[in-house]
């Protein structure tokens, strides 16, 4: 079977619903200190290290999928390291207990708990596409 016939296929989806359930979704932060720092924005922005955010995404049968954001620095881009984490205490609660498969209904779900801030929820998103991949027993890849 093809990533896609098997994605398709009714018995392979009632199996990944009945195993593929959240049980955890966990997050880790964690500096993570460039070896040059930088300096943009004519000397204004300096940055010596990145606040990443890391999420690991447990389902019912012990599958792991894993995530990952890491912005620039605070007062560079929109995308702030504690959007991130805040965004995560928001929708995490609400995904609990979904199928971590099911991804378009993953990120309904954020989307209806909190409007925009992709750069933030991308990190459950990549967790689910982790469990799926692991599910279908395929490198992530080759979805």
């Amino acid at each position: 079977l093809t990533v896609g016939t098997m994605l398709k296929c009714a018995s392979t989806r009632q199996m990944t619903a009945k195993f593929s359930h959240i049980r955890s979704i966990k997050m880790y932060t964690k500096e993570l200190p460039l070896i040059t720092p930088y300096c943009l924005s004519g000397g204004n922005v300096h940055c010596e290290c990145l606040p990443a955010t890391f999420v690991q995404i447990e389902t019912e049968d012990g599958l792991c999928g894993w995530g990952e954001s890491t912005s620039w620095s605070h007062n560079y881009i929109p995308a702030f390291a504690g959007g991130v984490r805040s965004a995560l205490d928001l929708v995490a609660p609400l995904l609990l207990g979904q199928d971590a498969t099911d991804i378009d209904r993953i990120n309904d779900l954020m989307d209806e708990a909190l409007c925009g801030h992709i750069y933030a929820k991308s990190c459950i998103d990549m967790a689910c596409w982790d469990v799926l991949a692991r599910r279908a027993n395929l490198p992530l890849y080759a979805l």
